[in-house]
Protein backbone atom coordinates (compact mmCIF):
# COMPACT_ATOMS: atom_id res chain seq x y z
CA UNK A 1 0.00 0.00 0.00
CA UNK A 2 1.33 3.81 -1.30
CA UNK A 3 1.87 6.07 1.96
CA UNK A 4 -0.72 8.25 3.52
CA UNK A 5 -1.03 11.55 2.10
CA UNK A 6 -0.62 14.87 4.70
CA UNK A 7 -1.06 18.65 3.60
CA UNK A 8 1.07 21.20 5.42
CA UNK A 9 -0.57 24.16 5.86
CA UNK A 10 1.93 26.75 7.28
CA UNK A 11 3.05 30.22 6.42
CA UNK A 12 6.33 30.22 8.06
CA UNK A 13 8.90 28.70 5.74
CA UNK A 14 11.34 27.71 8.05
CA UNK A 15 8.74 26.06 10.40
CA UNK A 16 6.98 24.60 7.18
CA UNK A 17 10.70 22.78 6.61
CA UNK A 18 10.51 21.62 10.13
CA UNK A 19 7.11 20.08 10.12
CA UNK A 20 7.81 18.11 6.19
CA UNK A 21 11.21 16.62 7.81
CA UNK A 22 9.11 15.27 10.93
CA UNK A 23 6.18 14.11 8.42
CA UNK A 24 8.48 12.24 6.22
CA UNK A 25 10.83 11.03 8.92
CA UNK A 26 9.16 7.57 9.82
CA UNK A 27 8.06 6.74 6.10
CA UNK A 28 4.09 5.95 7.23
CA UNK A 29 2.90 9.39 5.15
CA UNK A 30 4.44 11.26 2.17
CA UNK A 31 3.81 15.02 1.95
CA UNK A 32 1.25 15.46 -0.73
CA UNK A 33 2.07 19.43 -0.64
CA UNK A 34 3.08 22.65 1.62
CA UNK A 35 0.69 25.34 1.51
CA UNK A 36 1.63 29.10 2.47
CA UNK A 37 -1.74 30.28 3.22
CA UNK A 38 -5.51 28.47 3.93
CA UNK A 39 -6.24 29.79 0.41
CA UNK A 40 -3.85 27.57 -1.16
CA UNK A 41 -4.94 24.54 0.76
CA UNK A 42 -8.56 24.96 0.21
CA UNK A 43 -8.16 25.56 -3.52
CA UNK A 44 -5.75 22.02 -3.97
CA UNK A 45 -8.47 20.15 -1.62
CA UNK A 46 -11.43 20.91 -3.87
CA UNK A 47 -8.57 18.86 -6.69
CA UNK A 48 -7.13 16.36 -4.53
CA UNK A 49 -7.86 14.12 -1.23
CA UNK A 50 -5.82 14.18 1.36
CA UNK A 51 -5.35 11.90 3.97
CA UNK A 52 -3.49 14.22 7.31
CA UNK A 53 -3.57 18.22 7.01
CA UNK A 54 -1.56 19.86 9.47
CA UNK A 55 -2.23 23.62 9.48
CA UNK A 56 -1.08 26.40 11.75
CA UNK A 57 -3.78 28.14 13.31
CA UNK A 58 -2.58 31.19 12.67
CA UNK A 59 -1.84 32.43 9.20
CA UNK A 60 -2.58 35.59 7.21
CA UNK A 61 -5.66 35.94 4.97
CA UNK A 62 -7.56 32.81 6.15
CA UNK A 63 -6.79 30.61 9.12
CA UNK A 64 -6.39 27.38 10.13
CA UNK A 65 -9.80 27.79 11.97
CA UNK A 66 -11.32 28.61 9.20
CA UNK A 67 -9.77 26.44 6.68
CA UNK A 68 -11.24 23.63 9.21
CA UNK A 69 -14.25 25.18 9.23
CA UNK A 70 -14.45 24.89 5.51
CA UNK A 71 -13.32 21.24 5.38
CA UNK A 72 -15.54 20.34 8.26
CA UNK A 73 -18.42 19.79 5.42
CA UNK A 74 -16.10 19.28 2.76
CA UNK A 75 -13.76 16.39 3.41
CA UNK A 76 -15.43 14.90 6.78
CA UNK A 77 -12.90 11.83 6.76
CA UNK A 78 -9.68 13.70 6.88
CA UNK A 79 -8.06 13.83 9.95
CA UNK A 80 -6.70 17.16 11.16
CA UNK A 81 -3.32 18.24 13.52
CA UNK A 82 -3.65 21.68 14.52
CA UNK A 83 -0.19 23.62 15.63
CA UNK A 84 -0.39 27.01 17.21
CA UNK A 85 1.39 29.58 19.55
CA UNK A 86 -1.12 30.64 20.65
CA UNK A 87 -2.48 28.50 24.13
CA UNK A 88 -5.88 29.92 24.74
CA UNK A 89 -8.51 27.44 25.62
CA UNK A 90 -11.41 29.01 22.97
CA UNK A 91 -8.92 28.07 20.29
CA UNK A 92 -8.66 24.66 21.19
CA UNK A 93 -12.28 24.63 21.89
CA UNK A 94 -13.18 25.39 18.76
CA UNK A 95 -10.71 22.97 16.94
CA UNK A 96 -12.05 20.16 18.95
CA UNK A 97 -15.72 20.82 18.06
CA UNK A 98 -14.26 20.86 14.49
CA UNK A 99 -12.96 16.92 14.98
CA UNK A 100 -9.42 17.87 15.22
CA UNK A 101 -6.87 15.12 16.33
CA UNK A 102 -4.50 16.88 18.00
CA UNK A 103 -3.58 20.16 19.18
CA UNK A 104 -0.22 21.26 19.65
CA UNK A 105 1.28 24.38 20.46
CA UNK A 106 4.52 25.78 18.73
CA UNK A 107 7.56 25.55 19.13
CA UNK A 108 6.39 21.99 17.85
CA UNK A 109 8.18 19.07 20.12
CA UNK A 110 9.38 16.42 17.66
CA UNK A 111 8.00 13.99 19.56
CA UNK A 112 5.07 15.10 20.22
CA UNK A 113 3.96 15.51 16.74
CA UNK A 114 5.55 12.04 15.68
CA UNK A 115 3.15 11.00 18.61
CA UNK A 116 0.23 12.68 16.74
CA UNK A 117 1.01 11.44 13.86
CA UNK A 118 1.44 7.78 15.20
CA UNK A 119 -2.06 8.11 15.94
CA UNK A 120 -3.54 9.16 12.95
CA UNK A 121 -1.72 6.41 11.19
CA UNK A 122 -3.28 3.89 13.47
CA UNK A 123 -6.50 5.49 13.01
CA UNK A 124 -6.25 5.13 9.04
CA UNK A 125 -5.03 1.74 9.29
CA UNK A 126 -8.25 0.48 11.19
CA UNK A 127 -10.57 2.94 8.93
CA UNK A 128 -8.73 0.94 5.63
CA UNK A 129 -9.01 -2.69 6.95
CA UNK A 130 -12.84 -1.83 7.87
CA UNK A 131 -13.21 -0.49 4.51
CA UNK A 132 -11.17 -3.47 2.94
CA UNK A 133 -12.72 -6.29 4.84
CA UNK A 134 -16.42 -4.58 4.09
CA UNK A 135 -15.19 -4.52 0.18
CA UNK A 136 -14.39 -8.22 0.00
CA UNK A 137 -17.52 -9.18 2.14
CA UNK A 138 -19.76 -7.45 -0.39
CA UNK A 139 -17.35 -8.91 -3.00
CA UNK A 140 -18.24 -12.29 -1.94
CA UNK A 141 -21.85 -11.79 -1.44
CA UNK A 142 -22.19 -10.35 -5.12
CA UNK A 143 -19.76 -13.47 -6.47
CA UNK A 144 -22.32 -15.82 -4.88
CA UNK A 145 -25.61 -14.22 -5.99
CA UNK A 146 -24.14 -14.00 -9.74
CA UNK A 147 -23.06 -17.25 -9.58
CA UNK A 148 -26.06 -18.72 -8.40
CA UNK A 149 -27.99 -16.29 -10.84
CA UNK A 150 -26.05 -15.43 -13.75
CA UNK A 151 -28.55 -13.67 -15.51
CA UNK A 152 -28.28 -10.48 -12.96
CA UNK A 153 -25.36 -9.95 -15.55
CA UNK A 154 -26.04 -7.10 -17.91
CA UNK A 155 -24.28 -8.91 -20.96
CA UNK A 156 -25.03 -12.32 -22.95
CA UNK A 157 -21.95 -13.03 -23.45
CA UNK A 158 -18.37 -12.32 -21.66
CA UNK A 159 -14.17 -12.72 -21.18
CA UNK A 160 -12.57 -13.53 -18.52
CA UNK A 161 -9.26 -13.11 -16.35
CA UNK A 162 -8.60 -15.31 -13.52
CA UNK A 163 -5.88 -14.28 -10.98
CA UNK A 164 -4.53 -16.47 -8.22
CA UNK A 165 -1.10 -16.96 -7.07
CA UNK A 166 0.55 -15.80 -3.23
CA UNK A 167 0.58 -12.45 -4.10
CA UNK A 168 -2.27 -10.14 -1.77
CA UNK A 169 -6.01 -10.92 -3.67
CA UNK A 170 -7.25 -8.11 -1.13
CA UNK A 171 -4.33 -5.44 -3.08
CA UNK A 172 -5.00 -6.76 -6.27
CA UNK A 173 -8.49 -6.24 -6.02
CA UNK A 174 -7.77 -3.00 -4.80
CA UNK A 175 -5.21 -1.94 -7.59
CA UNK A 176 -7.81 -3.21 -9.64
CA UNK A 177 -10.76 -1.35 -8.87
CA UNK A 178 -8.57 1.92 -8.70
CA UNK A 179 -6.78 1.13 -12.26
CA UNK A 180 -9.95 0.19 -14.33
CA UNK A 181 -12.88 1.71 -12.43
CA UNK A 182 -14.58 -1.67 -12.97
CA UNK A 183 -17.11 -0.62 -9.60
CA UNK A 184 -18.52 2.42 -11.95
CA UNK A 185 -18.80 0.16 -15.50
CA UNK A 186 -21.69 -1.70 -16.01
CA UNK A 187 -19.43 -3.90 -18.53
CA UNK A 188 -16.93 -5.29 -16.00
CA UNK A 189 -17.42 -7.35 -12.92
CA UNK A 190 -15.23 -8.69 -9.93
CA UNK A 191 -16.11 -12.29 -9.12
CA UNK A 192 -14.14 -14.16 -6.20
CA UNK A 193 -14.40 -18.09 -7.13
CA UNK A 194 -12.55 -20.47 -4.47
CA UNK A 195 -8.98 -18.99 -4.26
CA UNK A 196 -9.05 -16.93 -7.73
CA UNK A 197 -9.78 -13.92 -7.96
CA UNK A 198 -11.89 -13.40 -11.42
CA UNK A 199 -12.11 -10.22 -14.15
CA UNK A 200 -15.23 -10.49 -15.91
CA UNK A 201 -15.53 -8.32 -19.31
CA UNK A 202 -18.42 -7.88 -21.69
CA UNK A 203 -17.64 -9.35 -24.97
CA UNK A 204 -19.24 -6.76 -26.61
CA UNK A 205 -17.45 -3.80 -25.03
CA UNK A 206 -16.22 -1.25 -27.97
CA UNK A 207 -13.26 -0.85 -25.84
CA UNK A 208 -11.59 -4.06 -24.72
CA UNK A 209 -9.44 -3.68 -21.76
CA UNK A 210 -8.82 -7.18 -20.18
CA UNK A 211 -5.31 -7.84 -21.94
CA UNK A 212 -4.60 -4.51 -20.64
CA UNK A 213 -5.54 -5.36 -17.20
CA UNK A 214 -3.81 -8.73 -17.74
CA UNK A 215 -0.46 -7.13 -18.38
CA UNK A 216 -0.62 -4.22 -15.64
CA UNK A 217 -1.01 -6.92 -13.14
CA UNK A 218 1.79 -8.74 -14.25
CA UNK A 219 4.14 -5.47 -14.31
CA UNK A 220 2.73 -5.06 -11.16
CA UNK A 221 3.53 -8.25 -9.30
CA UNK A 222 6.95 -9.07 -11.53
CA UNK A 223 9.67 -8.86 -9.70
CA UNK A 224 8.04 -8.73 -6.15
CA UNK A 225 9.05 -12.39 -5.55
CA UNK A 226 5.06 -13.27 -6.05
CA UNK A 227 4.84 -16.49 -7.63
CA UNK A 228 0.81 -16.93 -9.65
CA UNK A 229 -0.68 -17.52 -12.97
CA UNK A 230 -2.87 -14.84 -15.14
CA UNK A 231 -5.57 -17.23 -16.88
CA UNK A 232 -6.64 -14.78 -19.96
CA UNK A 233 -9.87 -15.89 -21.52
CA UNK A 234 -10.68 -14.25 -24.81
CA UNK A 235 -13.28 -17.08 -26.20
CA UNK A 236 -16.67 -15.73 -24.67
CA UNK A 237 -18.29 -17.63 -22.64
CA UNK A 238 -22.24 -17.77 -22.83
CA UNK A 239 -24.10 -15.39 -19.35
CA UNK A 240 -25.79 -18.74 -18.12
CA UNK A 241 -22.83 -21.03 -18.48
CA UNK A 242 -20.48 -19.20 -15.73
CA UNK A 243 -20.43 -21.20 -13.37
CA UNK A 244 -19.29 -24.49 -15.58
CA UNK A 245 -17.04 -22.64 -17.33
CA UNK A 246 -15.23 -21.11 -14.32
CA UNK A 247 -15.01 -24.43 -13.15
CA UNK A 248 -13.52 -25.32 -16.27
CA UNK A 249 -11.12 -22.36 -16.29
CA UNK A 250 -9.74 -23.30 -12.48
CA UNK A 251 -8.77 -26.60 -13.18
CA UNK A 252 -6.66 -25.52 -15.68
CA UNK A 253 -5.32 -22.55 -14.09
CA UNK A 254 -4.65 -24.96 -10.96
CA UNK A 255 -2.75 -27.39 -13.04
CA UNK A 256 -0.24 -24.37 -14.25
CA UNK A 257 0.21 -22.65 -11.71
CA UNK A 258 3.72 -23.17 -10.89
CA UNK A 259 5.91 -21.49 -7.84
CA UNK A 260 8.76 -19.18 -7.87
CA UNK A 261 6.98 -18.17 -11.45
CA UNK A 262 4.87 -15.26 -12.20
CA UNK A 263 2.53 -15.74 -16.25
CA UNK A 264 0.12 -14.72 -18.29
CA UNK A 265 -1.35 -17.80 -20.28
CA UNK A 266 -4.10 -17.83 -22.50
CA UNK A 267 -6.80 -20.35 -22.22
CA UNK A 268 -7.00 -22.79 -25.36
CA UNK A 269 -9.82 -22.02 -27.13
CA UNK A 270 -10.02 -26.18 -27.63
CA UNK A 271 -10.92 -27.67 -23.92
CA UNK A 272 -7.99 -29.19 -22.79
CA UNK A 273 -7.43 -32.87 -22.74
CA UNK A 274 -6.38 -34.23 -18.80
CA UNK A 275 -2.95 -33.99 -17.77
CA UNK A 276 -1.48 -37.60 -18.07
CA UNK A 277 -0.49 -38.72 -14.45
CA UNK A 278 2.82 -39.10 -13.34
CA UNK A 279 4.24 -42.45 -12.76
CA UNK A 280 7.41 -41.06 -10.64
CA UNK A 281 5.21 -38.97 -8.47
CA UNK A 282 2.86 -41.83 -7.61
CA UNK A 283 5.45 -44.08 -7.05
CA UNK A 284 6.92 -41.60 -4.07
CA UNK A 285 3.54 -40.71 -3.11
CA UNK A 286 3.38 -44.17 -2.62
CA UNK A 287 6.62 -44.92 -0.44
CA UNK A 288 5.45 -41.53 1.49
CA UNK A 289 2.26 -43.58 2.51
CA UNK A 290 4.23 -46.99 3.43
CA UNK A 291 6.47 -44.65 5.56
CA UNK A 292 3.34 -43.54 7.32
CA UNK A 293 1.93 -46.75 7.87
CA UNK A 294 5.15 -48.01 9.18
CA UNK A 295 5.67 -45.26 11.55
CA UNK A 296 9.04 -45.03 10.31
CA UNK A 297 9.39 -41.56 10.71
CA UNK A 298 12.91 -40.82 9.59
CA UNK A 299 12.10 -42.33 6.41
CA UNK A 300 9.03 -40.56 6.20
CA UNK A 301 10.51 -37.26 6.05
CA UNK A 302 13.38 -37.74 3.96
CA UNK A 303 10.42 -39.00 1.65
CA UNK A 304 8.81 -36.07 1.94
CA UNK A 305 11.76 -33.91 1.33
CA UNK A 306 12.64 -36.17 -1.77
CA UNK A 307 9.22 -35.58 -3.05
CA UNK A 308 9.12 -31.86 -3.08
CA UNK A 309 12.54 -31.54 -4.50
CA UNK A 310 10.93 -33.98 -7.65
CA UNK A 311 8.14 -31.12 -7.63
CA UNK A 312 10.75 -28.49 -8.11
CA UNK A 313 12.99 -30.43 -10.74
CA UNK A 314 9.81 -30.99 -12.86
CA UNK A 315 8.16 -27.59 -12.01
CA UNK A 316 5.28 -29.08 -11.04
CA UNK A 317 1.73 -27.62 -11.30
CA UNK A 318 0.36 -26.74 -7.72
CA UNK A 319 -2.54 -28.95 -8.23
CA UNK A 320 0.02 -32.12 -7.79
CA UNK A 321 0.67 -30.07 -4.08
CA UNK A 322 -2.77 -30.19 -3.02
CA UNK A 323 -3.34 -33.29 -4.24
CA UNK A 324 -0.69 -34.75 -1.86
CA UNK A 325 -2.03 -32.75 0.94
CA UNK A 326 -5.72 -34.39 0.52
CA UNK A 327 -3.79 -37.54 -0.06
CA UNK A 328 -1.99 -37.42 3.48
CA UNK A 329 -4.27 -35.72 5.64
CA UNK A 330 -7.13 -38.14 4.16
CA UNK A 331 -4.97 -41.01 4.76
CA UNK A 332 -4.19 -39.50 8.63
CA UNK A 333 -8.04 -38.82 9.09
CA UNK A 334 -8.38 -42.99 8.03
CA UNK A 335 -6.19 -44.03 10.82
CA UNK A 336 -7.81 -41.83 13.68
CA UNK A 337 -11.49 -39.77 12.25
CA UNK A 338 -11.69 -38.50 16.31
CA UNK A 339 -8.25 -36.07 16.04
CA UNK A 340 -9.03 -34.72 12.60
CA UNK A 341 -11.14 -33.05 11.34
CA UNK A 342 -10.41 -33.17 7.57
CA UNK A 343 -11.98 -30.29 5.43
CA UNK A 344 -10.79 -27.67 8.15
CA UNK A 345 -6.78 -29.58 7.72
CA UNK A 346 -7.15 -29.20 3.95
CA UNK A 347 -8.89 -25.36 3.86
CA UNK A 348 -6.21 -24.68 6.46
CA UNK A 349 -3.22 -25.91 4.58
CA UNK A 350 -4.59 -24.90 1.04
CA UNK A 351 -4.71 -21.08 2.15
CA UNK A 352 -1.18 -21.20 3.31
CA UNK A 353 -0.08 -22.36 0.01
CA UNK A 354 -1.70 -19.83 -1.96
CA UNK A 355 0.74 -17.20 0.07
CA UNK A 356 3.70 -19.54 -0.78
CA UNK A 357 6.46 -18.34 -3.77
CA UNK A 358 8.97 -20.75 -3.42
CA UNK A 359 8.88 -24.84 -3.57
CA UNK A 360 10.94 -24.49 -0.22
CA UNK A 361 8.01 -22.33 1.51
CA UNK A 362 5.66 -24.97 0.44
CA UNK A 363 7.41 -27.50 1.95
CA UNK A 364 7.81 -25.72 5.19
CA UNK A 365 4.07 -25.09 4.88
CA UNK A 366 2.66 -28.70 4.28
CA UNK A 367 5.21 -30.04 6.79
CA UNK A 368 3.94 -28.27 9.60
CA UNK A 369 0.67 -29.58 9.12
CA UNK A 370 1.65 -32.80 8.61
CA UNK A 371 3.88 -33.38 11.96
CA UNK A 372 1.43 -31.61 13.67
CA UNK A 373 -1.48 -33.76 12.50
CA UNK A 374 1.06 -37.44 13.01
CA UNK A 375 2.04 -36.05 16.39
CA UNK A 376 -1.99 -35.50 16.98
CA UNK A 377 -2.74 -39.07 15.96
CA UNK A 378 0.39 -40.36 17.37
CA UNK A 379 -0.74 -39.04 20.84
CA UNK A 380 -4.07 -40.08 20.50
CA UNK A 381 -3.41 -44.01 19.79
CA UNK A 382 -0.96 -43.85 22.50
CA UNK A 383 -3.57 -43.51 24.86
CA UNK A 384 -6.41 -45.35 23.43
CA UNK A 385 -4.26 -47.84 21.19
CA UNK A 386 -5.29 -51.28 20.87
CA UNK A 387 -3.01 -53.78 22.06
CA UNK A 388 -2.74 -55.96 19.56
CA UNK A 389 -2.28 -52.86 17.50
CA UNK A 390 0.99 -51.76 19.43
CA UNK A 391 2.42 -55.20 18.79
CA UNK A 392 1.65 -54.21 14.93
CA UNK A 393 3.38 -51.60 14.99
CA UNK A 394 6.56 -53.04 17.02
CA UNK A 395 6.68 -55.59 13.76
CA UNK A 396 6.55 -52.81 11.13
CA UNK A 397 9.61 -50.77 13.01
CA UNK A 398 11.38 -54.01 13.23
CA UNK A 399 11.23 -55.12 9.82
CA UNK A 400 11.98 -51.71 8.29
CA UNK A 401 15.45 -51.38 10.32
CA UNK A 402 15.96 -55.19 9.00
CA UNK A 403 15.22 -54.24 5.46
CA UNK A 404 18.08 -56.89 4.45
CA UNK A 405 16.50 -59.43 6.77
CA UNK A 406 14.19 -62.15 5.01
CA UNK A 407 12.33 -63.31 7.82
CA UNK A 408 9.87 -65.93 7.64
CA UNK A 409 6.40 -65.89 9.09
CA UNK A 410 7.72 -68.19 11.78
CA UNK A 411 10.49 -66.26 12.33
CA UNK A 412 9.02 -62.92 13.36
CA UNK A 413 6.45 -65.37 16.02
CA UNK A 414 9.43 -66.53 17.53
CA UNK A 415 11.06 -62.75 18.37
CA UNK A 416 7.18 -61.15 19.39
CA UNK A 417 6.27 -64.44 21.18
CA UNK A 418 2.76 -64.87 19.50
CA UNK A 419 1.04 -67.55 17.03
CA UNK A 420 1.76 -67.49 13.14
CA UNK A 421 -1.82 -67.16 12.91
CA UNK A 422 -1.77 -64.15 14.50
CA UNK A 423 0.74 -62.42 12.93
CA UNK A 424 -1.05 -62.99 9.63
CA UNK A 425 -4.24 -61.49 11.28
CA UNK A 426 -2.73 -58.28 12.41
CA UNK A 427 -0.78 -58.08 8.83
CA UNK A 428 -4.56 -58.70 7.11
CA UNK A 429 -6.16 -55.93 10.01
CA UNK A 430 -4.03 -53.36 9.97
CA UNK A 431 -2.46 -53.07 6.38
CA UNK A 432 -4.42 -54.71 4.38
CA UNK A 433 -2.16 -57.31 2.87
CA UNK A 434 -0.71 -60.14 3.86
CA UNK A 435 2.84 -60.44 5.60
CA UNK A 436 4.97 -61.46 2.54
CA UNK A 437 2.67 -58.57 -0.10
CA UNK A 438 3.43 -56.01 2.72
CA UNK A 439 7.13 -56.79 3.13
CA UNK A 440 7.86 -57.41 -0.68
CA UNK A 441 6.45 -54.34 -1.51
CA UNK A 442 8.43 -52.31 1.23
CA UNK A 443 11.65 -54.06 -0.60
CA UNK A 444 10.76 -52.98 -3.85
CA UNK A 445 9.72 -49.11 -2.67
CA UNK A 446 13.53 -48.99 -1.13
CA UNK A 447 14.99 -50.33 -4.68
CA UNK A 448 13.07 -47.89 -6.16
CA UNK A 449 14.80 -44.88 -3.46
CA UNK A 450 18.01 -46.53 -4.18
CA UNK A 451 17.62 -45.84 -7.81
CA UNK A 452 16.42 -42.76 -7.77
CA UNK A 453 19.28 -41.80 -5.27
CA UNK A 454 22.19 -43.22 -7.43
CA UNK A 455 22.55 -43.47 -11.02
CA UNK A 456 25.59 -45.32 -11.00
CA UNK A 457 24.50 -48.40 -8.59
CA UNK A 458 24.47 -51.39 -10.07
CA UNK A 459 21.48 -53.63 -9.87
CA UNK A 460 23.63 -56.60 -7.84
CA UNK A 461 24.06 -54.04 -5.03
CA UNK A 462 20.08 -52.59 -5.11
CA UNK A 463 19.26 -56.51 -4.83
CA UNK A 464 22.22 -56.85 -2.12
CA UNK A 465 20.86 -53.68 0.11
CA UNK A 466 17.27 -55.14 0.03
CA UNK A 467 18.54 -58.75 0.99
CA UNK A 468 17.49 -60.49 -2.76
CA UNK A 469 20.04 -62.03 -5.01
CA UNK A 470 19.77 -60.78 -8.31
CA UNK A 471 17.65 -62.82 -10.24
CA UNK A 472 15.26 -62.61 -7.88
CA UNK A 473 15.13 -59.47 -7.16
CA UNK A 474 14.56 -58.89 -10.64
CA UNK A 475 11.85 -61.37 -11.47
CA UNK A 476 9.89 -59.89 -8.14
CA UNK A 477 10.79 -56.14 -9.69
CA UNK A 478 9.11 -56.94 -12.91
CA UNK A 479 5.84 -58.50 -10.92
CA UNK A 480 5.52 -55.70 -8.92
CA UNK A 481 5.76 -52.70 -11.03
CA UNK A 482 5.60 -53.77 -14.75
CA UNK A 483 9.40 -53.50 -15.66
CA UNK A 484 12.98 -55.03 -15.25
CA UNK A 485 14.99 -53.11 -12.75
CA UNK A 486 17.77 -51.64 -14.99
CA UNK A 487 15.16 -50.78 -17.89
CA UNK A 488 13.08 -48.81 -14.71
CA UNK A 489 16.52 -47.39 -13.72
CA UNK A 490 17.15 -46.03 -17.92
CA UNK A 491 13.39 -44.67 -17.96
CA UNK A 492 13.79 -42.98 -14.25
CA UNK A 493 16.77 -41.22 -15.44
CA UNK A 494 16.06 -40.18 -18.95
CA UNK A 495 12.91 -38.84 -17.59
CA UNK A 496 15.65 -36.71 -15.40
CA UNK A 497 17.52 -35.77 -17.83
CA UNK A 498 15.05 -34.42 -20.39
CA UNK A 499 13.50 -32.40 -17.48
CA UNK A 500 16.56 -30.97 -17.15
CA UNK A 501 17.13 -30.20 -20.22
CA UNK A 502 17.50 -26.47 -21.45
Amino acid sequence: MSPYRVLIAEDEPYAARYLRALVEEPGLFRVAAVCESGEEALALLEREAVDVMITDIKMSGMTGLELLRRCHDRRPEMLTIIVSGYGEFDYAQEAIALGVSRYLLKPVNGEELLSALQEAYDQLERRRQHSHEALLRTLRERSEALLDDPAALPGRRYRALMAAGSFSQEALILRCQNAFRIAEDPRRAFLLYRHALVLLEDADAPEPRLEEAARRILGWETGTGSAGLLLLRTLPMDREALGAELRLLYAYHQRHLVLGRMQLLPYPEERPAPAADAGQEKQQLAALLQDLNARNDKSFYRDFCRLFAYWEEAQASLYSIKQAVYCLIIHLFQVDANSIDPVVEINRVLRELYGCATYQQAQECVWRTVESLISRVRSAQSSSQPQSQQIFWRIIEYLNTHIRENFSLQEISDTFGISQPYVSKLFRMYSGQSYKEYVTGRKIATAISLMERDRNILIKDVAEQVGYDQLYFSTVFYRITGQYPKQYKEDLWRRKAERDAP
